[in-house]
């Protein structure tokens, strides 16, 4: 079974981040993807003001497409639960378009509560 849950334990994250052969600093609120109990990959995000920056998104390289889409519609239904706030991605991902995601200064961004999941 996929899952993902927010962990703030500092310690557990430095652990996923190790089984996952990720060697960065553990910062930010940290997302982990599951499959059964198996960390698998997470979402880094960084909160500054009114912004969500999702600094760094992971996989391992055997997950499939389908399950990686899965965890990202996952992560932008949690973000439309929270007050509205600007999710945004350095760099330009034609991938997030469908979402509702549009170009800016040099990244892709969308306020949380106009993500398009019905798509």
């Amino acid at each position: 079974m996929l899952t993902l849950c927010f962990e703030s334990d500092i310690r557990r994250v430095e652990n996923a981040y190790k089984t996952l052969g990720v060697n960065d600093k553990v910062s930010g609120a940290n997302f982990l993807f599951f499959d059964e109990k198996d960390v698998v990959g997470f979402m880094r995000i960084q909160i500054d003001g009114h912004t969500a920056l999702c600094e760094k998104t992971f996989f391992l390289p055997t997950v499939e497409d389908g399950d990686k889409e899965f965890f990202v519609r996952v992560m932008f239904a949690k973000f439309q639960t929270i007050a509205p706030i600007i999710i945004r991605f350095d760099g330009i991902h034609p991938e997030l378009k469908e979402f509702g995601f549009e170009k800016n200064d040099g990244g892709m961004e969308i306020i949380s509560n106009q993500i398009n999941l019905h798509n």
